[in-house]
């Protein structure tokens, strides 16, 4: 994950972060490049964790069932403690963590287009109008934001959510018996009843052995652990400051994504509209590449690291299945379900770009083969009905077999090269993947069944 410093490279980190002046700063500090990046990665996680334990353990809300709440004809309804509270404190972990995830995808995406600028044809270098300057000029615009209103709309859009998110959350959680206790947001007709309250003896959440869940007629709002400014002052100011960064960072990194996306794969469709168009090879491929995949293997790598930030998004998502006292939402499925597409076209989105080019250069490539192969056997043919005359004309004849043996295999291989750059390995890695988060989300599904 190191910086490149080759000053020959057409594109360096640099220029898939500067546009972003959240990430050009946090780029420096958190990371696993030095010890003050470690640093930085360790303080994000460790240091709002102490500070928000030592808060809610002070206030009694910081162990599961610690917050409840009497509801008249059940007894103790349970309540969302800070560790019940799974939208909280593994967003301090899961976030430091997706963001040295984007790291990683400036460091391949990086990397991928400065190997393929090395195998930049001289037809497409020295091509004026619609070469291979222009299309890099193109891409460093679009990693800069200065393009048009998409350029705009993704500098912009981090901001806006994450303002508004901060907003919401404050409002509704800190400020909802300052403002209107209705737009409270942890509401729910379903509780979890804890201490019947025809039993005296029943002094603590301790004393419960059978927790039962009833079905309520209405929705009630359930206490939370940050949303009593007047009871929990601490908890409540901490959590808004926590939130700041911790749901505050997420929009960006989407951002920067989506961008990151967005340049790799024009670079690549451009090499595909310059080869329609002038009907030459763009790049110099290597159909006998060690790696496989015309030598650009590497894209599966590149197309890897776009999909684990989406799996890290999947599981903030997930989170919410975990929740103390609560239970997900109907819309929180849909997310979940609407982001597994999403994540296997964030994987394979850099092969599909340039797919097309590496194809035809194999179909090339087998018909330069066939046509010598179809030439060699006729003159083999035609020997063979003539007597052979002397020690050349035999000496040349075992040549023309030798030669027809190895085209013959030239052409096996160059016919096996895979068309996509993915081995079982890599599919039951992606697979996995995407399957813990999504097998998270089915396990709370299943025990909520059967509960």
């Amino acid at each position: 994950m190191e910086e490149t410093n080759n000053s020959k490279d057409k594109f360096t980190p640099n220029d898939l972060y500067e546009s972003c002046p959240v990430t050009k700063r946090l780029v420096k500090i958190i990371g696993l490049q030095n010890f003050k990046q470690i640093a930085g990665l360790s303080c994000s996680i460790f240091l709002p964790l102490i500070i928000l334990s030592l808060v809610t353990f002070k206030e009694n809300r910081f162990f599961y069932g610690s917050v409840t709440m009497p509801l008249e004809k059940h007894g103790d309804i349970l309540g969302m403690s800070f560790l019940g509270d799974t939208m909280v404190w593994p967003f301090t972990i899961i976030v430091p963590i997706t963001f040295i995830l984007l790291k990683y995808s400036f460091h391949k995406s990086t990397e991928l287009l400065n190997r393929i600028c090395l195998k930049a044809s001289e037809e497409w270098i020295v091509d004026k109008h619609n070469g291979f300057d222009n299309t890099v000029e193109k891409v460093k615009n679009i990693f800069n934001l200065k393009v048009g209103w998409q350029g705009k709309f993704l500098k912009i859009f981090p901001w806006i959510i994450a303002l508004l998110f901060w907003s919401y959350n404050t409002t509704t959680c800190a400020l909802h018996d300052f403002i209107d206790n209705s737009i409270y947001p942890y509401k729910s007709d379903t509780v979890v009843v804890l201490k019947n309250s025809d039993i005296p003896s029943a002094e603590s959440i301790k004393a419960v052995q059978h927790p039962t869940t009833i079905k309520l007629g209405d929705k009630i709002n359930l206490p939370k652990w940050d949303c009593d400014l007047k009871g929990a002052p601490l908890s409540t100011i901490s959590a808004r400051l926590w939130t700041f960064f911790y749901y505050g960072l997420p929009p960006f990194i989407l951002s920067r994504l989506i961008t990151l996306i967005w340049g790799v794969s024009y670079f690549l469709l451009a090499i595909c509209r310059w080869e329609e168009k002038k009907q030459d090879q763009a790049i110099k491929l290597e159909p006998f590449g060690e790696d496989g995949f015309g030598g650009l293997s590497y894209l599966a790598d590149t197309g890897i690291s776009y999909l684990y930030i989406i799996v890290s998004f999947m599981l903030l998502l997930t989170m919410s299945f975990l929740k103390e006292g609560s239970e997900p939402s109907w819309h929180n499925y849909i997310l979940l379900i609407a982001f597994i597409p999403i994540a296997f076209l964030s994987l394979i989105a850099p092969t599909i770009a340039i797919r097309k080019p590496i194809v035809r250069a194999k179909e090339d490539y087998l018909k330069i083969i066939i046509n010598e192969i179809n030439e060699l056997s006729h003159k083999i043919l035609n020997q063979k009905i003539k007597v052979i005359a002397s020690f050349n004309s035999e000496k040349n004849h075992y040549f023309q077999h030798h030669r027809l043996s190895s085209l013959k295999l030239l052409y096996n291989h160059v016919s096996s090269i895979p068309e996509w750059p993915f081995s079982i390995h890599i599919y039951f890695k992606s697979i996995l993947t995407i399957i813990i988060p999504v097998g998270m989300s089915l396990i709370k599904l299943l025990l909520t069944f059967y509960e």
